[in-house]
Parts: C-alpha cells; sequence; structure tokens
C-alpha cells in the first residue's frame, strides 16, 4: 500500500517509486516487470498547476491512499479506464466507498484511498491546481474561485461528456508519442483537458461554508439517491417526497445537499440522465422511438420527442448515430 499526504507531487511520485521498487527517470517512474506494466508520470504546466498521468496494469492488488494534509489546492482526478476501481474518502474519520467513474473535485482535507485489482487497466489524471492560480485565472462567479477565495472543505461529482473523454485519451497518446515539442504539445493538451473540466462545475453557484456537504454519512446517501433515479427510468418518476421517507432525510436537506454535490436540482439532474440514457438506446438502431420512449418511462410520444427534442436540439429519429446506420442498412 502507498501512502502519502498531499504535499508535491515530486514527494509523491517518489512514493510511487520505493513502492513499486523503480527509479525516477525525467518526471517518470516505470513499473517495475516483477510488479506490473506502465507508468506514472509528472509535468509541470505552469506554477500551481501539476499532471500526474498513471497508466498501469499491475500484477497484485494494489492500494493508493492520500493523507489528509494542509495543500493550498484542489485535486481533480479522472477516472479514465478503470474497470475495477473503488476510491474511498474519508470525512468525519470514516469512508465512503465511490465506485462511480467520473470526475472528482476534492480538497486536500478529504483524505482517499484508491484500489486497484490485478491484471486491470488504469488510466487516472490527477490535476493539481493551487489555490492561487485559480485567483489568477476564475472571475469573482467561479465556483472554483469561492473555494479558494473561502478555502473550505470541497468535494464534488461530475460525469465526463464524450468531449472530456476524446480529450483524456488523446492526452495520454501524446504524452506516449514521440512528436517534435512534445512538451508544448502536453501542456496545450493539458489545459484544453482542464479548461473543459473546469466548466463542467464552474456554472454552479458558489458554496457556502456552512452549506457544504461535508459527512460521510451524507455524501454516501446521496450516492444512493443518485443511484436509485438512474436506475429505474422505466419506472414513474420518484417525487422528493418518496425520495425523502425512502432515505429518511427532509425534503428540504435533500434537495439542498444533492444541488451542492452533483451541481444540478434531482429532478433536472435525472431529466438528463434519463435523456442520455434514451440517447444512448437510438444509436443501437436496435428500438424505435415509441420502445425507448417507454423503457424511459415516457407513455405519451409526443412529450418523449418533445423533450428528447429539447435536451439534444434534433428528434430522436434524427439522431446522427441512427440516421447513420439507416444509412449503411440501405446502401445494402
Amino acid at each position: 500500500m502507498l501512502s502519502s499526504e498531499l504535499t508535491s507531487p515530486r514527494i509523491w511520485l517518489e512514493k510511487i517509486a520505493e513502492s513499486f521498487d523503480a527509479p525516477i527517470e525525467a518526471n517518470r517512474v516505470n513499473v517495475n516487470p516483477a510488479q506490473g506494466k506502465g507508468y506514472i508520470e509528472w509535468h509541470t504546466i505552469e506554477t500551481g498547476f501539476d499532471l500526474m498521468l498513471t497508466d498501469i496494469v499491475p500484477c497484485e492488488d494494489f492500494s493508493f491512499y492520500r493523507e489528509k494534509s494542509d495543500y493550498k489546492g484542489i485535486m481533480i482526478k479522472y477516472l479514465i479506464e478503470t474497470p475495477a476501481v473503488c476510491s474511498f474518502v474519508d470525512t468525519d474519520d470514516e469512508k465512503h466507498r465511490i465506485t462511480e467513474e467520473g470526475i472528482v473535485v476534492s480538497t486536500s482535507g478529504y483524505p482517499e484511498t484508491t484500489l486497484t485489482k490485478a491484471d486491470c487497466r488504469y488510466k487516472i489524471a490527477v490535476f493539481l491546481l493551487s489555490f492561487d492560480l485559480i485567483r489568477k485565472y476564475h472571475d469573482d462567479r467561479s465556483f472554483l474561485l469561492n473555494t479558494a477565495v473561502t478555502e473550505h472543505p470541497l468535494f464534488a461529482f461530475e460525469k465526463a461528456s464524450p468531449m472530456i473523454q476524446r480529450l483524456s485519451l488523446n492526452l495520454f497518446l501524446t504524452n506516449e508519442s514521440d512528436l517534435p515539442y512534445k512538451p508544448f504539445y502536453i501542456r496545450a493538451a493539458a489545459i484544453e483537458l482542464l479548461v473543459k473540466i473546469g466548466g463542467l462545475f464552474d456554472y454552479r453557484k458558489p458554496v457556502p461554508f456552512k452549506a457544504a456537504v461535508k459527512s460521510r454519512e451524507d455524501i454516501n446517501l446521496l450516492f444512493r439517491v443518485r443511484k436509485r433515479l438512474t436506475g429505474h427510468f422505466e419506472n414513474d418518476r420518484p417525487t422528493v417526497q418518496s425520495l425523502s421517507g425512502e432515505f429518511g432525510i427532509s425534503p428540504t436537506k435533500l434537495k439542498m445537499d444533492f444541488r451542492l454535490l452533483f451541481g444540478k436540482p434531482i429532478f433536472c439532474y435525472f431529466q438528463e440522465e434519463r435523456m442520455e440514457f434514451a440517447k444512448k438506446l437510438m444509436e443501437t438502431a436496435q428500438y424505435s422511438v415509441s420502445d425507448v420512449g417507454y423503457k424511459v418511462g415516457y407513455s405519451n410520444l409526443s412529450k418523449f420527442t418533445a423533450a428528447y427534442k429539447k435536451q439534444f436540439g434534433f428528434n430522436p429519429k434524427e439522431t446522427p448515430a441512427l440516421r447513420e446506420s439507416m444509412s449503411e442498412r440501405d446502401k445494402r
């Protein structure tokens, strides 16, 4: 098990090198073949902005533990290819297990343990941003700037968009290439990815310190509510009152905390998720519009079509991947 405070990328890299019994070569640790394959590499993009790229296949189960520290900044962690990863966030001296893939933004007040499984590949990008850097580049309406100014604990979660997924994989491809002026390409790719990820969070309203979701029990409950919302689209939409009763939390606290953690009101989040699910079903070209509508809880086809168009700007039958599939079928 690797254990270290979030003090500096260099110290973290030294701990990794020690754990994998491998030397540091130009800010990179190549995993000892006896323990697996892959690398962990550190890049300083600019003062206050560090990037850690991990692409490993361990031979044995392995865990990374990030201790609580006084690091003045935030950590953005994006699990890109993680088939069997589990992360634990410590709050109130207890641990909350997070298995959802996505992007987590947190301050150093939330220690974290990441468990990896043997023979599974892990691609993880971690951005370390100092509060000084955030103050330099963010305007006064920024969600991240508010965190930097108040320096209060922060834990927030977002799903990655397809664009962010593409940019992340491109960053790893660039890092593994032999391009001329490679450091400049990496810097450009890292900045572009950070801008897109920052945009996922900066639409949120600033969070007062007293309103931040800080307890392990609350984080655990909110991820369970999220799972409940996104796992039963075919059923009637649950109400705030029904969720409140099911999870034993007041309606007011549920609505406030859900928005703080996931950035949107409960049913705005629910609606976007079920439309995304509907789009994936349409892209398979295996279901009719009415079938997809029923699968996401619509008995009225017109209402489903209107909701779909409101989210994506086109009708279900105009879904790009579906149209391409139908065009290919017509050619045969």
